[in-house]
């Protein structure tokens, strides 16, 4: 027994080593203390890289031997800005890294349009960057401790930063006056019916109910908000007299929830007029359009969208402020990762990258 047990240990041991030697190095780091990056790091990164880069569109996504040694390099320049924060005592805390994480959340929403809850943006998340949650708040973390160090060591920078003029956001709306539009938008109410989760003969009664209720909105024995209010699945806008709010003619991802022939009809009813019963992927509607705006270019004052009350001039101001603080975020992560690189010890490994 004694003897396997000495074997177990030997070949425990053993693995480990093996998979120490497996694990190549691909650089070394050191400014405070020595640090290592490993090819497997590497890898995670270039890989979690590669995927966001194929959610963004790009045909190409994989990643070249040029590319790697660039984030190897921005893997180094983490480690320095990290090490460097340490020995100037500057951390993170909690509460500094909650808001941090709720401020991302917050775009996200904008981005998707709608809010979520914590528990669908941790999925989101998930689905999208190929993290864990808990890889994504030590992602956000570092990013929120560089951002500190670099404003604090780099503040003089920063404070150089002005405010666009009014002729330099005249010049861009004039510039580029085309990209400034609004597509074909709809606002309409809708008595809605589900089918989903349902079997054929709850489908069908279904149907037959929004029938019915058609009928007593030809014969005018009750009225649209009632219905909605009484009958409507659609619990966000039945309150509202049906109340839907606005869709925008080339929103794709409605039109493939909705049904594309379901959408198409949605832009066909005049303003005010009552549709008949509407077969959506998601159940039976009965739909009327309250606005119809056609696609437009945007004058300089106008607002983003009808439910954005941003300007375009607020929007323009907007952009080329962001522009100025990366810009000049960018100078100073150069200048720092500069001076923190003539103070301490790298070496890369360059046979061991790709």
């Amino acid at each position: 027994m004694r003897k396997i047990y000495v074997l177990a240990l030997m070949l425990l041991f053993s693995t480990q080593g093996f998979s120490q030697v497996i694990d190549l190095q691909v650089a070394s780091v050191s400014f405070l203390r020595p640090e290592i990056i490993t090819r497997k790091q590497l890898d995670r990164r270039v890989n979690q890289i590669e995927s966001l880069s194929i959610q963004a569109g790009y045909a190409s996504a994989h990643a070249t031997p040029e590319d790697r040694l660039q984030i190897l390099n921005a893997m180094i320049a983490e480690v320095l800005i990290r090490q460097g924060a340490e020995k100037e005592g500057i951390t993170v805390g909690e509460q500094e890294l909650d808001r941090y994480i709720a401020a991302q959340k917050h775009n996200v929403e904008a981005q998707v349009g709608s809010s979520l809850s914590d528990y669908q943006f941790r999925d989101l998340v998930t689905q999208q960057t190929g993290m864990s949650w808990e890889e994504y708040i030590r992602q956000l973390e570092t990013q929120l401790l560089q951002q500190t160090y670099i404003t604090r060591k780099k503040r003089n920078l920063f404070q150089s930063i002005t405010s666009p003029t009014e002729a330099e956001i005249e010049e861009v709306h004039s510039r580029r006056a085309n990209e400034f539009t609004n597509p074909e938008i709809i606002r309409f109410s809708q008595i809605y019916l589900s089918k989903l989760n349902l079997s054929a003969a709850e489908i069908d009664k279904a149907g037959e109910l929004a029938e019915e209720l058609a009928r007593k909105l030809k014969n005018g024995t009750a009225t649209f908000e009632e219905l909605a209010r009484d009958y409507s699945d659609d619990t966000t806008s039945k309150y509202r007299g049906g109340d839907f709010g606005y869709i925008a003619r080339n929103d794709s991802h409605a039109a493939a929830q909705l049904g594309d022939s379901f959408f198409r009809k949605l832009f066909e009813p005049e303003v005010g007029r009552i549709s008949g019963v509407l077969d959506s992927n998601l159940g039976f509607h009965i739909v009327k359009v309250t606005e119809h705006r056609m696609p437009r270019l945007l004058k300089i004052d106008d607002p983003l969208s009808p439910t954005n009350p941003m300007t375009v001039r607020q929007y323009i101001r907007t952009l080329l402020l962001q522009s100025e603080e990366q810009r000049i975020l960018k100078q100073a992560m150069d200048e720092i990762i500069a001076e923190l690189k003539e103070q301490a010890e790298i070496r890369i490994f360059e046979e061991n990258v790709n």
